[in-house]
């Protein structure tokens, strides 16, 4: 529990600073921004890793103790989902400096063509560093307490996939 207050005062921290510098809480929103990263990434996970994307989160929030071996593999999908945000957080910034170079003679154009970019960098970011990097660190510390089930190459998509599996003796 204590993670989780404090996930949410690191996020209420940037929300405040915002607010100190002026701004209102209802800029931090962005339809787009949500829809592409946040959305976006769950839904490719969905297709790419099928049902092994709810196993493995689920496994990370602790609801499903999977079978010994079975950490590597929710590892590697929650890794998978990770690269997803990050990639999904670029495209949505490539999309604004299109629309930004396009809409470069109306100025009124301009600003939420640049907050869709910011916004899905921003959110991108949150996602993949405050909320999946920590579920795939505790994937990876379960994993070294796991039995061996198979000899096989570390799945890594991530660093920390990798270094779990190093920890446990794989090469």
């Amino acid at each position: 529990m204590g993670r989780i207050a404090l996930f949410a005062l690191g996020l209420l921290i940037v929300v405040a600073i915002h607010v100190f510098e002026g701004g209102y809480v209802v800029q931090l929103v962005h339809s787009g921004a949500a829809l592409l990263c946040l959305l976006g990434p769950f839904l490719l996970g969905l297709v790419i890793y099928r049902g092994d994307l709810l196993r493995g989160l689920s496994s990370a929030f602790g609801a499903d103790e999977s079978e010994a071996g079975g950490s590597e593999r929710c590892i590697e999908v929650v890794s998978g989902l990770r690269m997803l945000c990050i990639t999904m957080g670029g495209l949505g910034f490539l999309v604004s400096v299109v629309f930004t170079v396009g809409n470069m003679d109306e100025p009124s154009a301009l600003g939420p063509a640049i907050a869709l970019g910011l916004l899905s960098v921003l959110y991108a970011v949150v996602l993949s560093e405050l909320c999946l990097a920590p579920l795939i660190d505790r994937l990876a510390l379960r994993a070294i307490g796991e039995p061996e089930a198979d000899q096989s190459a570390p799945p890594g998509t991530g660093m920390r996939a990798v270094v779990a599996c190093r920890l446990r003796g794989h090469s």
